[in-house]
Parts: C-alpha cells; structure tokens; sequence
C-alpha cells in the first residue's frame, strides 16, 4: 500500500520555482479565451508538467486544510474492504449496493473508474451514502449500482416512476388557494429563509474527477456569466476567488469572514469525504464565491457541484426566494457555454446521489422552544420526520442548535418530486410543526418547576423571586394560571432576565395584582403600600427643583446644543398587549392608528410628516434597504424577531406584520 497525505501547507511554502510556474500559467489562463480548445490543452499539458493536477502515490499534495491522511489501496484491496464495509456497517449505502458480480462484469478499466465513485464510502465506512458520481453519465454507465442505490436513498422504485423537474406552483396538492406561501399566516414571525440548488456543466467532468487546470478553467468560464448577473439590478453584485492570482483573489482574512458570515463554503481539504472522493483536491484552486449587493443571492463555485445557486432573506413569504431563485437558474443556464448536466430519468445531475433530481434544498430557521426544550433537537427530529422534514442545527448536520431553541428545518426529498412541491412540503410541513410546537406546550408543573429552579439559580430575575407558588395554586382556575404563566414566559425561557415578565392583557397588573405589586415594588424601589402613582403634566411649584421661570434651559448650565429626547409608550383599551395579540389585531391595530391618527398629523403643521410600514402589503409599505436606513438613523426599532426575550414572551410573533412608524 501506498500513503496519500493530504497536508496543510501555505501557498508560500511551495519552491520559487514552481511559484513562478503556476503564476506565469494563471496569468496566461487569464488572459487566453477560455473556449479555445488548442490554449485548454496546452494550458493543460503545462500544469501537468508542473506536477500540479495529478495526485499520485506517495506524494504530498499542499492545500490550507487538514491534514486529512488516508491509505491508497489497489482495486483488489478496495474490494475486499467493501465487502467488509458491507457486513460491518449495513447503514453504508454504497457498500449495501455493491454486487460483486456485477463488478467483476465490468471491463477493468469500468472497474477502476466505478472504485472511484466509491472511494469516500470505502475509505470511511462510517458514510451514509458512501458515493459519488465523477462523471455526467455515471448514472447511466453503472446504472445497476446507482439505480439500487438511489432507490434505497430516496426510498423511490424506479421501475414504476421517474423524476420530473417542475417549478410551477400551479396544480401542487396542498397549495393554498391564493397560491402564496406566507408563513406568517402560520403565526410566525419573519424568519431566514433559503433556497438553493446545484448545476453541474457539460463540458467538464464532475469535480471527483477534475484536473487542476480544469477546474481554473470552469471558474474563468463563468467570469462571463457573473459579467451579466451584474448588469441585472436583482443580481448585481460581484465575483470573489480563493485561486491564487486570479483577477478577483481575495486573502485569507477575507475568505475566513466571508465563511464566517455563512456567504463562503468552508475549507474542503479538511473534509475527509470530500478529500477521499477527490471532490476536494487541489484546493483552493478554482474555487469562488459570486455575491449579490444585498448578499440575497450567492452562486459558489468548485464546491461539491461546480455550481451551488442560493438564494436567501429574512420574511415570511417563500414564494419570494423560491422565484428569485427560479429567474436566477434560468439566466445562468441560459449563458454556459454547452448548457448543465441533466438527465431525462435522474433529472438534474449532481455529484452526490443525495442531491440529483432537483438538487434543491429548501429551509428556514425556526423556534421551536417547547420541541427543544430539553437543549436538544431529538424531540423536533421525531415530530419532524413524518412530516417529511428534515432537522439540522443552525451550521448544518451535526452543528449546536439556537440557544433559543431555533432549527434549520428542510424537506428531506430531493428526487422523484419537483422543485415546487418541495417548497410547497415545506410551508406544509411548517405548519404541522407549528401545531406540534403549540401541542408540545409543557405543563403548569413543568412551568413552576422551571421557575424554581431559575429562582435558585438566578437570584436577579425579579419574575422569578416574586413568583409565589402558594398564590399561583390559589388562582380561580387552569385559564388563570396559565395566563400567569404566560406573562412570565420571558423570563422562564430566558433566565439571564433582570425583569422576566409582560403584562399580557391591560387588566393583568389588576387581574394579578398580588404578583405584579412585589416585581413593581422590587424593580422601581418604591412601596405600594405607601405611595401610588400619579400622571400629570404640569409643571407647577410641588415639583422639588423646579426653576421659578419653570423653564429647563440647559443653557443656563453653560451646555451647549444637545440631542434630547423624550419618549413615552401607549396602549389601545380596544386590543390586548402586543404579546397576546394575534396576526389580525396587528393588522387592525395598525390601520386603525393609520387611517384614524396618523392622516390627521400629516394635517398639522407641528407634527406633519409621513407613516412607513413594513407590513407587507401596507399602502405605505418601504423597502428593507429603507427600513435598513431608519434604523441606522435611530428612527425606527429593530428586528424585534431577533431579541430572544420579546419572542419568548410573544411579542415579537408575526414580525414585521403590524409594525411600522410615523415620522415628522
């Protein structure tokens, strides 16, 4: 046996010699028309020459991953292990689908070339799919392998049916009848939502077979491509590269931030599957990143497709992302050169078996407090998987999930159904989840045993130290109690709070008067039984301090011009508080202010000016750029979606629905 090291290394460390060779070869490849065959070869013979495309025995290969270290075995050796892999771990799919007759049929250069779609679930047993196609027509020329192992993946027969590829909602069971996908018809607030799918061209092997050189020329391929996503306003953006001494190269530092903001695929040389498939050799070469200007739609390049298209928000309506997504796929396929690699009975072809078909992942992050409620996502998983979703944690499989119980969730199929029942699966799927959520509601019991513990643990939570169990169980009823319990939610799921509690209902402060006199007591420092509170705004001489001229100059401090503000908050008798209204009191609540105040400042000279929401729909609705630029100047409030104490307590529910601001 042979030893194949795959070793971190930095670009630099490589001989001045063949430095210079690779520079002299990317600058010329940069300036040479990528569509001449005759400049393809050449080019192609010198990296050749230059010891860079070809990972043989023995050698080191230097890449800024790893190290992953892996045996080289012979054919015969490889064999031997499947067959071993086949008894030891049945989860293996590959090994699972490998008939060794059907093998040893093969032609011996068939062999060798079906070994290497094999290889990551050879040399780690512990694969799932344990595969990978490394050319377009792998699919078809060892069918009897891939047949089996689709079918067993994707739990499909495919004697009996075939994929189609369809984004059309139209005719989809289950659609809703207006045909939109708005989650916040599901009482959700706006939450991250992603599309994306993968495209492999024609012209060039899968990238488990891919050359050096022809990897560096798929990526100057599609300058041309990225060259007219930028002259479209919904794509304009621009192209980043990791392949040293390309025109758009970008350093370490940036290439580190940009994966770290979730926009960049992280380093493949220290994937180990990707590394034994060959799928991740000579990283980092033609590998990069086209990013649009709101960061909404990315396109990597030389990952695990040559392609991965993405589109990505936070909101609440899919159809949004879903069609940006559609109209994105339609003008890249439109412009390579040879078209992508697709298949009339597999449908989109991709290098992993997991993906072909639609080679579409759908999802969105969600809360789900109660299904997590034990730190874990193993609850969520079984209510999710037959519902046909899948879980992940927020970075992926086998990542952390929220601190807030938040899960990226996806439908698990990916073939033998189209692209617009797979998102239709998931606004479905969403929907019986969000039902599980409520259903999975934890019990009174439960509840007060939680705050026990944070009142033990946290002694600054103030709900928690003024929470009397004996009060509690001496309430009228259940429907009280929970009511109670539900003014203390932030504070029960969020420990770390100082307060830990919202009125609900305008009479709650009455209603539980017991509860609320301790928590205003101990947070204002005042004595209720002593004092109450009075509203006046008149400035008259019971006011300690009170100038005589009754007039606050801060000039007459000796101060100069300062920013002040003043600011007070109001309650509609007609609507509960925010944290128990539902979508269509939001609604209301807001065109009541809108048509019934709001018009009639515009009307006075003191406060005229203008309403702005960001309800979607609203007749003044403003864009996100828009909402961006209010909040930066301090003129509107933030995501109220991304403040964990205002979701636990529901008063962030249905973001950005309802909400908006009017401004002189």
């Amino acid at each position: 046996m042979n030893t194949l090291r795959i070793a971190t290394a930095s670009i630099a460390s490589r001989t001045s010699a063949r430095v210079a060779l690779n520079s002299r070869l990317i600058s010329t490849r940069a300036q040479a028309s990528v569509k001449t065959p005759s400049a393809a070869k050449t080019l192609a013979g010198l990296f050749l020459l230059s010891g860079a495309a070809v990972l043989t025995a023995g050698q080191e290969k230097e890449c800024s991953g790893g190290p992953t270290t892996f045996t080289k075995m012979s054919d015969a050796e490889m064999v031997k292990r499947i067959l071993e892999i086949k008894t030891e771990n049945p989860d293996n799919i590959m090994a699972a689908c490998f008939d060794l007759n059907y093998y040893n049929s093969l032609p011996s250069q068939l062999q060798s070339k079906f070994l290497k779609c094999l290889a990551s679930g050879t040399y780690n047993s512990d694969s799932s799919m344990g595969c990978y196609a490394t050319m377009p027509d792998d699919y078809e020329t060892f069918k009897p392998f891939f047949k089996a192992a689709l079918e067993k993946y994707h739990k499909v027969d495919l004697s009996t049916t075939s994929h189609v590829n369809n984004w059309s909602l139209e005719g989809v069971e289950g659609l809703p009848a207006s045909g939109v996908l708005d989650l916040a018809e599901l009482g959700l607030p706006a939450l991250s939502m992603r599309v994306r799918t993968g495209r492999n061209l024609n012209r060039f092997p899968l990238p488990a077979s891919m050359t050096r050189e022809q990897r560096c020329e798929l990526e100057l391929a599609m300058g041309a491509v990225f060259a007219a996503l930028k002259a479209k306003p919904e794509f304009g953006g621009g192209y980043v590269s990791i392949t040293p001494d390309h025109p758009d190269f970008i350093d370490k530092a940036a290439y580190d931030q940009l994966v770290k903001d979730h926009i960049m695929f992280k380093d493949m040389a220290a994937d180990p599957y990707l590394t034994t498939a060959g799928i991740a050799a000579d990283w980092p070469y033609g590998r990069g990143c086209y990013v649009s200007e709101d960061k909404g739609f990315i396109i990597w390049v030389g990952e695990e497709d040559h392609l991965r298209i993405m589109c990505m928000q936070k909101g609440t309506l899919l159809n949004a992302v879903f069609d940006r997504l559609k109209a994105a796929v339609d003008v890249v396929e439109e412009l390579i050169e040879g078209g992508c690699a697709k298949s009339d009975k597999v449908g989109v072809v991709t290098s992993c078996p997991t993906n072909i078909g639609t080679g579409m992942r759908a999802s969105v992050h969600i809360a789900l407090p109660k299904l997590t409620a034990d730190g874990t996502d193993a609850r969520a998983k079984a209510v999710a998987k037959p519902l046909g979703l899948s879980v992940r944690g927020l970075g992926g499989e086998h990542t952390p999930i929220g601190a807030d119980g938040t899960v990226d969730i996806s439908p698990s199929a990916r073939f033998c159904i189209s692209e617009a029942e797979i998102i239709t699966a998931l606004y479905l799927g969403i929907e019986k989840l969000v039902e599980a959520e409520a259903a999975a509601a934890p019990s009174a019991a439960d509840l007060v045993a939680k705050i026990k513990k944070v009142k033990a643990e946290n002694p600054d939570n103030i709900m928690a130290a003024c929470f009397d169990e004996e009060y509690f169980n001496g309430l009228e009823d259940e429907v009280l109690q929970a009511r109670l319990l539900k003014c203390c939610a932030s504070g029960i799921w969020n420990p770390d709070s100082q307060m830990g509690c919202y009125a609900n209902q305008p009479d709650d402060y009455d209603q539980f008067q017991p509860f609320f006199k301790q928590v205003l007591s101990k947070y204002h420092g005042v004595d209720l039984d002593a004092t109450k509170h009075e509203c006046s705004w008149k400035f008259d001489k019971t006011i300690e301090g009170l100038p005589e001229s009754k007039v606050l100059d801060l000039e007459a401090l000796g101060l100069p011009a300062l920013s002040m503000r003043v600011r007070t908050g109001r309650n509609l008798n007609a609507f509960p508080l925010p944290a128990s209204m539902t979508l269509q009191d939001r609604l209301d609540m807001e065109n009541e202010l809108y048509t019934r105040v709001f018009t009639q400042l515009a009307k006075d000279k003191r406060y005229g000016g203008g309403y702005r929401s960001i309800t979607p729909g609203h007749p003044c609705e403003i864009s996100g750029a828009d909402y961006k630029a209010l909040v930066a100047e301090h003129l509107m409030f933030k995501d109220m979606s991304a403040d964990r104490y205002l979701v636990a307590a529901g008063i962030a529910a249905h973001w950005p629905h309802g909400r908006g601001c009017y401004v002189s």
